[in-house]
């Protein structure tokens, strides 16, 4: 690609240009599903003093607390006008393509341009920039690359002595420290920089460990901080998954050649998978597991060849992968075992190796016919993966707009009908709404906020008794869920069971001290009863930042 004798910033422009284009369903599009909690219901972006809670307190959805000061920014540039956050996304990932592009020309990888274009509009990416809490990634990949670039721009020197080679090892670390406070799923950026030494030079020397040691002390720490918050926010359950070992085992490898065959062939993508069954006592379930050992193995004993490129990009694809390879406690595989925004990181590794293997070997072809023909099937390609990006992400113009889709590919997503429920319920479609809360709740018997959601559409309904046995049960089977005991709250003063009710709305605030609605509607109670001091109290404790 690079004999089309194209001036650097018309081929920069048209990777923006061309990363634009192919997102134009979004630039319209609004928010879906957990958005509510990263940006319309996070109060921490308005309120005064909300930057100091997001930086220093467990009140933000998560401690990624960069990512929670831009939708700050955002919310006194243009409010909750989804438009805005979907914008941003869209450029953060042209910016992340223009890196990928830099530090693949850094390394002296051909077609680092080609490479980058295949970034840019691989429809596997849709999810990392087409979904708004997804920001996690789209700004998180930005100081990574920069990181990465900023280090080999600092490696090229023999050794730390000048005063700009220092500059450009701490840049480096400093932008590091910047995507981890963005998400920490790029902690193993470390072993990445180890492995291209070694992919570089054949060898890992002292100085690269010691110029590595400073990037694994800000991984280990901003990580463990991150776990602890999270742990103590949401007393949510160790770092570790609690099935076991061998089930996770035999999931790992199947989950690398599944994102690895996305990766190659980015058909049928979905934004909820079916859950696998893996049963851990049968042998075939480790297959995928000692297939991807196979080809380790192989790589590494022709690794002084053509099996070092291709080792170092597996290798970099596994590492990149293995905070969401089953081993850890993430919520999201509650739903989905894998998930097309989990391979944002680790795509670049096999998009590199195919397009420099392919471009070592056709741009220097004699053949002009050859090299018309490469060129030819690169355009096709790049064509082929803009459409398929902007189709794909049609399907974020709205919360109802991407349930539908999802449940098209998988009807078993019980998230997915819960979702398509609390939409419909929204715009009044209260018949099809219960419809789809009772389908969640067959698919998943003991999901509790299927049932707190179904009581709140039996209340419109005017199906009060119902509404309560639904509450009911969402508390039984988690008794820790304060909107449970608030839905429940309301349904029983009007039935005039006001002691009941109140004691409702107390163990709500309980459960969730900052929760306004509950203060208010405690107070309310307790004057209705007489208790005007006690309410006076309970309106003071309403929460402010």
């Amino acid at each position: 690609m690079a004999r089309l004798g194209l001036p650097v910033w018309l081929m920069a422009l048209a990777l923006v240009a061309g990363t634009v284009l192919a997102y134009q369903p979004v630039w319209q599009a609004g928010f879906v599903w957990d958005d509510d909690i990263h940006v319309t219901a996070n109060r921490f972006l308005w309120e005064p003093g909300g930057l100091k809670h997001i930086w220093f307190s467990f009140g933000a959805p998560q401690y990624y607390p960069l990512i929670f000061t831009s939708f700050r920014l955002e919310y006194a540039l243009w409010g909750l006008n989804p438009a805005g956050y979907h914008w941003v996304n869209v450029l953060l990932h042209a910016a992340s393509a223009l890196l990928v592009w830099r530090v693949l020309r850094r390394l002296n990888v051909p077609g680092a341009w080609l490479a980058a274009a295949v970034f840019a509009l691989h429809p596997v990416n849709v999810e990392s920039v087409a979904w708004i809490s997804e920001r996690k990634n789209a700004l998180c990949m930005v100081f990574y690359l920069l990181s990465i670039l900023l280090y080999l721009r600092c490696a090229s020197e023999s050794r730390i002595t000048n005063h700009e080679s220092r500059l450009w090892y701490w840049l480096s670390l400093l932008s590091f420290a910047l995507a981890l406070l963005s998400k920490t799923a790029v902690a193993p950026l470390p072993l990445i920089l180890l492995g291209l030494a070694w992919w570089r030079r054949g060898r890992v020397t002292g100085l690269d460990l010691r110029r590595s040691a400073p990037f694994f002390g800000a991984a280990a720490i901003l990580s463990l901080l991150t776990v602890w918050i999270e742990q103590l926010k949401t007393s949510a359950p160790g770092v570790l998954q609690d099935d076991s070992f061998w089930a996770q085992l035999a999931g790992a490898g199947r989950a690398v050649w599944f994102y690895l065959g996305k990766a190659a062939l980015p058909l049928h993508l979905n934004y909820i998978y079916p859950q696998w069954d893996i049963n851990p006592g049968n042998p075939l379930a480790y297959v995928p597991g000692l297939l991807l050992v196979a080809a380790f193995l192989l790589l590494w004993r022709y690794r002084d060849g053509w099996g070092r490129p291709c080792l170092f990009c597996l290798g970099y694809y596994v590492v990149m992968l293995l905070p969401i390879l089953g081993f850890m406690h993430i919520g999201y595989l509650g739903y989905s075992p894998v998930a097309d925004h989990w391979q944002y990181f680790s795509i670049i590794g096999p998009i590199a190796l195919a397009t420099g293997a392919l471009c070592s070997k056709f741009n220097l072809a004699s053949n002009r016919f050859q090299l018309w023909a490469f060129r030819s099937a690169a355009a096709v390609l790049l064509a082929s993966f803009f459409i398929l990006t902007s189709r794909h992400s049609a399907w974020f113009a709205d919360a109802q707009t991407l349930w539908r889709f999802t449940l098209a590919r998988n009807p078993s997503a019980w998230i997915a009908r819960s979702g398509l429920g609390d939409e419909l319920l929204k715009t009044g479609q209260v018949d099809e709404a219960i419809r789809q809360y009772q389908e969640a709740i067959r698919l998943k018997p003991r999901y509790a906020d299927a049932h707190s959601n179904l009581g709140v559409a039996f209340l419109r309904q005017g199906r009060v008794d119902e509404a309560i046995r639904q509450y009911q049960e969402a508390i039984r089977l988690k008794p820790q869920y304060a909107d449970a005991h608030y839905n429940l709250g309301i349904v029983l003063v009007k039935t005039g069971q006001m002691d009941e009710a109140i004691r409702q709305y107390r163990e709500a605030i309980r459960l969730k001290p900052d929760y306004a609605d509950a203060c208010n509607n405690l107070g309310i109670a307790l004057v209705t009863v007489g208790l005007v001091d006690e309410a006076n109290s309970a309106n003071t404790r309403r929460p402010s930042v």
